[in-house]
């Protein structure tokens, strides 16, 4: 540091009027010294700080010295002049401006090819994404059409199996009712032919008497005769009182027939059946049916099922199933032609029935079920319903 700050003094106590020689003698006088020790600094590199002083304040003198110094020292002017350096720096940026601009344009012309791609594939894209939206809603629209339609087509089987069924059932009606017709027709004829062998019988009687009457004379053989004719007419008279008993028959359950016809009820089979226009419960139900000498519904097949789900209409009915605690199991009434309990051949409980949630020992008909064969309920016996009575006629 000494020896540095002895230069710079040196150098700027030089007078302007002083000439190269002594100049060039100041400069060979102070060489050695300060080339040892920024070699000694150098290698030693002992303070970073120490160094980067040292060589600012030495570098440019020694580079001088040592790339244009002559044999006797001297260096050539524009080496040294400000100038040069100057123009040398001012053309190193013009031509690092150049690159800069060149570089520029280059980028804003791929700037530019990129971003209109850019631009295109995004319209692409938003096209894209409205016409995936679209077809979307179409296929949501198409799904919910197709959903209705098969619903609206669930709907129309269920109506025409409806329809098929009281189709049926009417078909079987009328020709019950045909057959009944026929029956009644072939009776009527045979009445009458009966009455035309009376009538006929009559009046071979008549003449017999006449014949008696003309032939008195042949008494004894008339008599003989006589008797014959009385033996005949007794098996006829017989035969008559049979078929005239017969035909009361007829008539009495004809009579029946159009007594429960006209009192509401309805045949189906070899029974009977009466839907009560009133609620109550299902013991004072029972009784009602015991009075007009009948019983509550047994249920035997689908068919009879079928038919009181259908003739209760849109009212839940008692019928005849009830639990026996004593023996831990449901069973019809002993109010029937059997007279005694018995356990139910078939059953149409509902899904999860019977379920007994508190006292639930009667069983009805829920007319709600939309499905005859899985309707029936378990229900407190004194809930209020309607019933439906059942009745075997003495002549089925």
């Amino acid at each position: 540091m000494t020896s540095t700050l002895q230069v710079a003094e040196h150098d700027g106590s030089q007078d302007e009027g002083s000439s190269p020689k002594k100049n060039r003698d100041v400069w060979r006088g102070v060489r050695p010294p300060q080339i040892a020790e920024y070699d000694t600094l150098k290698k030693e590199k002992s303070s970073t700080k120490h160094f980067w002083e040292f060589q600012s304040g030495v570098s440019a003198p020694l580079t001088g010295m040592d790339s244009g110094a002559d044999e006797r020292g001297s260096y050539p002017r524009w080496v040294t002049s400000p100038g040069v350096a100057a123009l040398i720096l001012f053309l190193l940026c013009i031509l690092l401006l150049a690159g800069i601009i060149g570089l520029s344009v280059h980028y804003i012309k791929v700037s530019s090819h990129y971003n209109s791609d850019y631009n295109d594939f995004t319209e692409e894209r938003n096209l894209l994404k409205v016409s995936y939206n679209n077809m979307t809603e179409e296929r949501n629209q198409l799904k919910a059409s197709y959903n209705n339609m098969t619903e609206e087509r669930d709907q129309l089987k269920a109506s025409y199996n409806n329809l098929t069924e009281e189709r049926d059932q009417l078909e079987a009606s009328h020709n019950q009712l045909m057959e009944e017709r026929d029956q009644l027709k072939a009776s009527h004829n045979q009445l009458m032919e009966e009455r035309d062998q009376l009538k006929a019988s009559y009046n071979n009687f008549i003449e017999e008497r006449d014949q008696l009457k003309a032939s008195y004379n042949n008494l004894t053989e008339e008599r003989d005769q006589l008797e014959a004719s009385h033996i005949q007419m007794m098996e006829e008279r017989d035969q008559l009182k049979a078929s005239y008993n017969n035909f009361i028959e007829e008539r009495d359950q004809l009579n029946e027939t159009l007594h429960l016809w006209n009192s509401g009820w309805i045949k189906f089979g070899s029974s009977w059946y009466l839907l009560s226009d009133q609620k109550n419960t299902w013991t004072a139900s029972r009784e009602d049916c015991l009075k007009r000498g009948a019983h509550l519904v047994i249920i035997n097949s689908e068919a009879e099922q079928r038919l009181l789900h259908g003739l209760s209409g849109s009212r839940n009915t008692h019928i005849g199933l009830h639990f026996i605690k004593m023996e831990k199991t449901w069973m019809w009434v002993d109010d029937g032609p059997s007279r005694k309990s018995s356990t139910p051949d078939i059953t149409f409980w509902d899904y999860g029935e019977p379920n007994n949630s508190g006292g639930e020992d009667c069983a009805e008909i829920v007319t709600m079920k939309t499905y005859p064969l899985k309707s029936w309920n378990d229900i407190p016996c004194t809930q209020m319903n309607n019933w439906v009575c059942e009745m075997t006629t003495s002549g089925e």
